[in-house]
């Protein structure tokens, strides 16, 4: 049973709650002879199954809590049920396509930077503020304000 104070609240309102439920407890008890993990894994299943329905009645919800089926992500990236494919680099940082209404529509579930930083792909795609971003020059990265010589010069990254 959902905690009435549960991010489902709202959408269990709009769907039919019955046959979700009876679904979950259906799933949830042919699970518990194979062990505990198999059974929270269904359960987590049936939870990701209701927040798509939920989410094709235009009802998004987050619904992942660090007790709750919770998903780790790498590099320093955070876990959200609504995840841009347009997510800002370091390569397009400033660019206005991030903001556009094919980005923004656009969501599944995935990892994603936290607020105020980029992926860098130079520092294996993991999340930087966006003035500390590395630099790409003829097949290198550089690390910001990294001496590089070129033709007997010295630039910085």
């Amino acid at each position: 049973m959902l905690d009435p104070y549960d991010s489902f609240k709202i959408c269990i309102l709009v769907l039919n709650d019955t046959n979700t439920f009876d679904a979950c407890k259906r799933d949830y008890c042919s699970a518990a002879k194979y062990g505990p993990a198999v059974q929270q894994q269904g359960l987590c299943s049936a939870f990701e199954a209701m927040a798509r329905d939920c989410e094709n009645k235009y009802i998004h919800v987050d619904w992942r809590t660090s007790t709750r089926c919770p998903k780790t992500c790498d590099n320093n990236k955070v876990y959200t049920e609504c995840a841009t494919s347009c997510p800002a680099t370091c390569q397009n940082y400033g660019q206005a396509f991030t903001n556009t209404l094919d980005c923004s529509k656009d969501c599944a579930p995935g990892c994603v930077c936290p607020s105020g930083t980029v992926i860098d792909v130079g520092r294996n795609a993991s999340c930087t503020k966006s003035d500390q971003c590395t630099c790409y020059y003829h097949g290198n990265y550089y690390l910001p304000r990294q001496t590089i010589s070129i033709d007997c010069n010295e630039w910085y990254a």
